[in-house]
């Protein structure tokens, strides 16, 4: 479930790197050659894809403690 909700956060390239870097710790570098794009690219969508997940929960959060 989680997962399906994170799709609709964040894209696919942002996705992938967020999981290569965080969950199976590939450098950046690492990623980049996987994917054949430039590590610049793939820095830019590990900063954007967090900035978008810490924004999302941080107005949910919001959204819970005016509901409670």
């Amino acid at each position: 479930y989680i997962i399906e909700e994170f799709k609709n956060i964040i894209n696919e390239l942002e996705a992938n790197v967020i999981i290569f870097h965080v969950l199976y710790d590939f450098t950046f570098k690492e990623i980049a050659n996987n994917l054949n794009v430039s590590i610049n690219t793939i820095k830019s969508a590990y900063k954007r894809g967090i900035k978008k997940l810490r924004d999302y929960f941080e107005e949910k959060e919001k959204l819970q403690e005016i509901m409670c």
